[in-house]
């Protein structure tokens, strides 16, 4: 169990933990979190200005806050109490501060119907997957916005085993991850799979796809074979695949040959086991900056031509 875990009761401790790794955490990191967490990137928490205009003045500058991030945790799906909710409320009513947010953090794949209707309230849901996602997505050096300190790269390294151990992480049908594919597109077309620097952690997915130029490019391969950290190296101890890869790599020139890497073979453009979508996905929200997760059913929607449709 998690060096976080210190409250008996089973909620308490995942609330705890929570709050002691944010508590660690610098305001950029912390901030990233949850903002993502409830997707409102684009909120400031804290306001810098020049000269400021006051009422009887205007001093040179400002720095304010104004903020209440509040937080009702469920363990289990289905749990989440209307009437709890509704109490919630009239608290967030009571306290003056301009930003007001109900973060409902549950293991539910969807959003609760319950809280929907609470949404011009405050009241935001996301689930322990997002988060996961989230902090997973900090902890790759190549996809992460902000750089992290040893200190808070061990504590979300903690946190992530922490959320696998409670069982809040859940897999109820293949899924699909997506990976930004600035490089990954054309190593897929040049090798049949995809390499990422070595221990990177996913959640569990059967296929992987590639989004590139805010689109899900339109094959879906099927994630065939793992092998993590390794070298890119001949050797005669080495499998013939990773051979194979290392070979296409040097008739490529590449660069990373040497290095270690962790690899994933994936099925080619033209197997059966690639899933072939009639055209690219369109994204028109916020770019994706670490991976995704998307059931593999959403994708075989023979009308499927925007993200909004997963």
């Amino acid at each position: 169990m998690s060096i976080f875990s210190t409250y008996s009761q089973p909620e308490n401790q995942i609330t705890s933990t929570l709050l002691a790794v944010l508590k660690q955490l610098r305001m950029p990191v912390m901030q990233f979190i949850i903002q993502t967490l409830i997707e409102e990137p684009e909120t400031d928490l804290i306001v810098f200005e020049n000269q400021p205009q006051g009422n009887t003045s205007r001093p040179d500058a400002r720095i304010s806050s104004s903020f209440s991030y509040w937080f009702e945790v469920k363990r289990v799906t289905n749990a989440v109490n209307e009437k709890q909710i509704q109490a919630h409320i009239q608290l967030l009513n009571n306290t003056a501060t301009s930003l007001q947010r109900l973060i409902v953090l549950t293991p539910d794949a969807t959003e609760p119907a319950a809280l929907v209707k609470y949404h011009h309230h405050g009241v935001v849901w996301s689930n322990f997957n997002t988060l996961y996602d989230v902090l997973v997505g900090l902890l790759d050096p190549q996809e992460s916005p902000l750089r992290l300190t040893s200190t808070e790269r061990y504590l979300l390294v903690e946190f992530t085993e922490f959320l696998e151990e409670a069982g809040l992480i859940h897999h109820s049908e293949p899924m699909v991850v997506i990976v930004p594919a600035r490089v990954a597109w054309k190593d897929y077309h040049d090798y049949h799979a995809y390499i990422c620097q070595p221990n990177r952690t996913f959640r569990e997915a059967s296929h992987m796809g590639f989004y590139l130029n805010k689109t899900i490019k339109n094959q879906i391969p099927k994630i065939l074979n793992h092998l993590s950290n390794v070298e890119l190296t001949p050797s005669p101890n080495s499998s013939a695949s990773l051979n194979t890869l290392i070979n296409a790599m040097q008739n490529q020139n590449d660069s990373r040959l040497g290095e270690r890497h962790d690899i994933y073979f994936l099925s080619s453009p033209n197997d059966q086991d690639t899933l072939t979508l009639a055209s690219d996905v369109v994204h028109h929200g916020k770019p994706f900056q670490n991976q995704r997760y998307f059931s593999l059913r959403s994708f075989r929607k023979p009308d499927l031509t925007d993200t909004s449709q997963l």
